[in-house]
């Protein structure tokens, strides 16, 4: 899974989940029946299904009880990013839960220099943890993805942000793997998967294309198959 793409696909999903103006979703529920259903949810269809397809990817699930669950994101074992969702009791007794959600890219290791670009970009980091409270809500209300929050959400987000996706869309991008100058990586493969740029003949092209404007994906998917670790 190239990181571009996860960045496309971060940013073609979201939904803007705020309660009495604090981070995160309440239910009228315990933490531990919040965490349960949790615990049993995906990342989003589209992101997964771009995972899956992709050599090498994998999404990786530890779960701490009743406190919080993380979806890690790695290519070869190397982490590129992760959603972090924690629950925490709200009011003094008890009967509701707070739900809050962080996406955050890799901070070190081999996709430290992507992870880094990705958490300063407001709008990608803002769509894909807007895209995962989502997910939770859906399956905490029994009900599906809804994409036309989503698409609201996306619009809104961009009203509101204005001057901050200016400066994003301006900042320059360059996803060249600096351990091999003038190639482009093939999804955080071994060295031997690396091709030169422009090197097509009797193969296709893995040198990545960035596009900065978000897009609303309106195909919602499910599954996911989870490894623990």
């Amino acid at each position: 899974m190239k990181w571009p793409t996860l960045m496309l696909c971060a940013a073609s999903l979201a939904l803007s989940a705020c309660s009495g103006g604090q981070p995160g979703d309440v239910y009228d529920m315990p933490v531990d029946q919040v965490y349960a259903v949790i615990a049993r949810t995906n990342i989003p269809d589209d992101l997964k299904k771009t995972v899956n397809r992709a050599k090498g990817s994998e999404v990786r699930v530890s779960r701490v009880t009743n406190q919080s669950v993380t979806w890690k994101l790695t290519e070869y074992g190397h982490e590129i990013a992760r959603f972090v969702a924690t629950v925490t009791p709200e009011g003094e007794d008890g009967t509701k839960t707070r739900v809050t959600v962080d996406a955050i890219g890799a901070e070190e290791g081999k996709f430290a220099k992507q992870g880094r670009e990705f958490n300063n970009r407001g709008l990608l980091v803002q769509t894909a943890r807007m895209a995962m409270e989502e997910q939770i809500s859906s399956k905490m209300q029994g009900r599906g993805y809804d994409e036309r929050k989503v698409a609201a959400a996306v619009a809104a987000y961009a009203i509101t942000h204005a001057d901050e996706i200016k400066a994003d869309l301006a900042s320059p991008t360059n996803y060249d793997d600096l351990e091999h100058p003038g190639y482009a990586r093939t999804s955080g493969a071994p060295d031997d998967a690396y091709v030169a740029h422009g090197n097509t003949r009797g193969k296709t092209s893995v040198a990545p294309s960035v596009s900065t404007a978000p897009s609303v994906s309106t195909k919602p998917a499910v599954n996911l198959n989870n490894n623990n670790y």
